[in-house]
C-alpha cells in the first residue's frame, strides 16, 4: 500500500442512515464498528485523515472532526468542509469515502490521485460511477463553495460544473459495497467470511 503525501482522506459519515433505522456508524462487522473498518482501509493511504461528521464520533476522538452542521443535505458539505481544511494546510488532494462502505479499495488514493486530466475523479466498477469515492483537487475551493452556496447538492452534477470528471475502473471485487439497509449488513458480513477464509 502507497501513502500519498499532501493528501486528506475524509471519511463522510455525516448522514441520518434512516433507511437503516439506526445509526449504522456502529454496526458491528467482525468485531469493530463499520466507521473502523472504514477509516482502517483510508487512513494508511493518505497523509492525514478527517471525519465529516454532526457529532464527534464515538472511539474517533484523537482523529480531525469536520463538523458537518447541513444535515441530511447531502455530502457536498462535507466535501467541501474538507477541501477548505486541506487547502489552509496545504494538501493537493481530499480523497473521500463513506463510514458505511467497509471494503474500499487499498490502491484507492493512488490510483484516483495519479492522473491529472481533470480536478475531480471518481471510482468506477462494472460501469457504474461510485462519485462518493472521490478525489478532488484542493483548486476547486472556489467554484465549489459558489456552487453549494447556490443550492447545488449533487456531487456528479458539481463535478461537471467544475469541468467535468475522469475516472478510474476497478474490476471485480466488493470494494464498493454500502450498507443502507439492515440486510445488507447481512451480505456485509459474507463478504467479510469470504475474504477472511481466502486470505
Amino acid at each position: 500500500m502507497i501513502q500519498v503525501d499532501r493528501t486528506l482522506g475524509l471519511i463522510l459519515a455525516g448522514g441520518k442512515a434512516t433507511r437503516f433505522g439506526r445509526d449504522k456508524r456502529y454496526e458491528p462487522l467482525g468485531g469493530k464498528p463499520l466507521i473502523s473498518h472504514a477509516i482502517s482501509r483510508l487512513e494508511p493511504q493518505v497523509s492525514l485523515l478527517a471525519i465529516s461528521a454532526n457529532e464527534q464520533v464515538f472511539g474517533q476522538e484523537s482523529r480531525q472532526l469536520l463538523h458537518d452542521a447541513a444535515t441530511n443535505q447531502g455530502p457536498l458539505f462535507g466535501i467541501l468542509a474538507g477541501i477548505e481544511f486541506a487547502k489552509q494546510r496545504g494538501f493537493k488532494w481530499v480523497v473521500t469515502a463513506p463510514a458505511d462502505s467497509p471494503f474500499a479499495p487499498l490502491d484507492l488514493v493512488e490510483r484516483l490521485t495519479r492522473n491529472g486530466e481533470k480536478q475531480v475523479r471518481f471510482a468506477q466498477q462494472r460501469e457504474q460511477l461510485h462519485p462518493i469515492f472521490g478525489a478532488w483537487n484542493t483548486n476547486v475551493i472556489n467554484e465549489l463553495k459558489a456552487l453549494v452556496n447556490s443550492g447545488e447538492r449533487k456531487i456528479d452534477r458539481a463535478s461537471e460544473k467544475l469541468g467535468g470528471y475522469s475516472y478510474e475502473e476497478w474490476g471485480s471485487g466488493n470494494y464498493f459495497f454500502n450498507i443502507n439497509r439492515p440486510d445488507d449488513i447481512e451480505k456485509a458480513k459474507q463478504f467479510y467470511e469470504a475474504s477472511r477464509s481466502s486470505s
